[in-house]
């Protein structure tokens, strides 16, 4: 049973980034407004409605959407949101139609909170993020002319520092890397010269890396993301607390964070993803099963030990068979 566990504990597996997200990290949300801004949906069908979505491995309760003060949610259909609206109390104004909140929508001072707390952690985050150094060598990614593939430099977190993305002409991004892999994308330009710009173009994944191990951190003042064209398709955290986010008719396969107007219509879908369990819950709930299997251990040792010992105790008082009787 301990060489067992051992090997369960040892074993590799994909292990979250959780970037210092916190509670504003994916498994808590799918699209998280973090200043005043409007969340917009719509443009979907019966099939492939436009909204919050799961992906295999996640659960409804990870894709919720949290809209903070002074902003507002306007949804046409057919927008399906398959989670919780958390709505701040001091927001009104909301246009709902051709809409379904499986959910539900909770607006009250717990709410409130619960908001605050994930706004707060998606600030510190991006701002902690904003300040790491290259890993490697940053491609150029201000419109290639080919495809271009990102590799992880090392299983664990790697950094690239790019002014801006912006890809057209159906070019596609690949980030690789192992299940223990993680990606910071900070793209630091401002305005035009920043920001995320797509034209029919995807941000692909390969070799076991997960969504949630991407984060895609826009940190340049006034840059916004900006999708445009057929069968755009995002895998990653896209976060940006400095612009706007138009996702157009986009996929993302993990969570959409910003503090100004997120805008998924045109059938915009984000598909929730759950994170692998992080360092910190191996290392913490690693040694407690280590510690319950020694003590079964011991314990089912020391009673195999009296049964064994019960086995050989002599038969003191068993009847004699008489002289006579013997052969």
């Amino acid at each position: 049973m301990v060489f067992l566990l051992l090997v369960l504990f040892f074993s590799p597996s994909a292990l979250a980034d959780t970037f210092g997200l916190g509670t504003a990290g994916p498994g808590n949300w799918g699209v998280l407004e973090t200043g005043s801004g409007q969340v917009s949906f719509g443009g979907g069908n019966a099939s492939s409605p436009s909204g919050i979505s799961v992906n295999s491995g996640a659960s409804a309760n990870q894709a919720n959407l949290g809209i903070n003060s002074g902003g507002k949610l306007v949804a046409s259909s057919t927008t399906v949101i398959n989670g919780t609206y958390f709505k701040h109390t001091g927001n009104t104004g909301d246009s709902i139609s051709g809409t379904t909140i499986k959910g539900g929508t909770t607006q009250s001072t717990s709410s409130d909170s619960t908001i605050s707390t994930a706004v707060s952690s998606a600030q510190n985050a991006s701002s902690n993020l904003a300040g790491l150094a290259n890993t490697q060598t940053p491609p150029n990614l201000n419109n290639p002319s080919s495809n271009v593939t990102i590799t992880a430099a090392s299983s664990g977190r790697n950094v690239i520092n790019v002014p801006i993305i912006n890809l057209g002409n159906n070019i596609t991004l690949t980030l690789s890397g192992s299940s223990s892999a993680s990606f910071v994308i900070n793209v630091t330009g401002a305005g035009t010269n920043g920001g995320i710009t797509l034209n029919g173009a995807k941000i692909l994944l390969s070799g076991g890396l997960t969504a949630a191990n991407v984060n895609f951190n826009v940190t340049g003042t006034g840059a916004n993301v900006s999708t445009s064209g057929n069968g755009v398709v995002i895998n990653g955290i896209v976060m940006d607390l400095h612009g706007n986010e138009s996702l157009n008719g986009a996929t993302v396969n993990g969570e959409v964070i910003s503090s100004g107007n997120i805008d998924l219509s045109g059938g915009g879908d984000v598909q929730v993803v759950m994170p692998e369990p992080s360092t910190a819950a191996y290392f913490t709930l690693g040694p407690l099963s280590l510690v319950v299997a020694m003590l079964l251990y011991r314990r089912f040792s020391r009673r195999k030990k009296t049964i064994v010992r019960e086995s050989h105790v002599p038969v003191r008082n068993a009847q004699r068979v008489p002289t006579s009787c013997r052969d």
